[in-house]
């Protein structure tokens, strides 16, 4: 077969393995409990056109695609520095090591691959839900607010934002952002998946006292009246001081005189 024919080929079916796995480990990352959903849309193809792929990257995509995560990781970790497609190898490797709960290394991957290219929206917002994964909420939040500067019409960025806000405790900052980004998803697209993300970290940080607050702003935005009521009965247990403490008794307040249907 011509050589040219055949690296074509070749390329195609490797562009075809990046997408399928870049768009399983949205959807698997998405199912990942607190992490919040992870945007991954493959590189630009141009990096491979006409150029050799490394063995390793080829075994690690078809390990991708079949759910070989360990294998995946190994195949990873042996492609060259040199070889074309070893920006593709480290978005990959990032995204593998956080789903084997490899956080600081998926972090680790992520860093030496925007060291390495122009810093992209999407893995830029990786970073931020992996240093968010990884308790450093200055970090991902440092991380997302680069990503909207980069462009702003995704309204999940803005519920990023204020979750990380919430998990600093910061109320104030983290409602306004909820609002602003309520505003940006007039259908509600995506404001379940915030208030999942608030219910993940209320999980795992019960004694929070400003996640109580923000599941309470969400069941009145929502119209929850019960998960307002009792979110804010539960903030009240944890804060008893503040300017978000006095609304929150009025508000309780409020509630309490509304008479039952």
């Amino acid at each position: 077969m011509n050589p040219v024919i055949r690296i074509a080929l070749l390329v195609g079916t490797l562009l075809a393995v990046v997408i399928a796995g870049s768009y399983y480990y949205s959807r698997s990352l998405q199912s990942a409990g607190s992490l919040p959903p992870v945007s991954t849309a493959p590189p630009g193809p141009d990096i491979l056109v006409g150029q050799e792929i490394d063995e390793n990257l080829a075994q690690a995509l078809a390990a991708i695609k079949d759910n070989r995560l360990e294998e995946a990781r190994a195949s990873l970790e042996r492609v060259p520095k040199d070889d074309a497609g070893y920006l593709i190898s480290l978005r990959h490797l990032g995204q593998v090591r956080a789903k084997l709960g490899d956080f600081e290394g998926a972090r680790q991957a992520l860093e030496l691959l925007l060291s390495m290219q122009v810093e992209t929206q999407d893995v830029v917002t990786m970073l931020g839900e992996i240093q968010y994964r990884l308790g450093d909420y200055p970090a991902a939040e440092i991380s997302v607010l680069r990503a909207i500067e980069m462009g702003d019409s995704n309204p999940v960025l803005r519920y990023e934002l204020a979750l990380y806000r919430v998990a600093q405790a910061r109320l104030p900052e983290a409602i306004a952002t909820y609002e602003r980004a309520i505003e940006r998803d007039p259908s509600h697209s995506v404001i379940g998946t915030a208030l999942d993300q608030l219910s993940a970290l209320h999980e795992a940080r019960p004694d929070l006292a400003s996640v109580h607050y923000a599941l309470a702003y969400f069941g009145r935005r929502l119209a929850q009246p019960d998960l307002e009521l009792e979110e804010l009965e539960h903030f009240l247990a944890h804060e008893a001081t503040g300017q978000a403490t006095d609304l929150a008794r009025g508000r309780l307040a409020e509630i309490q005189k509304v008479p039952a249907d």
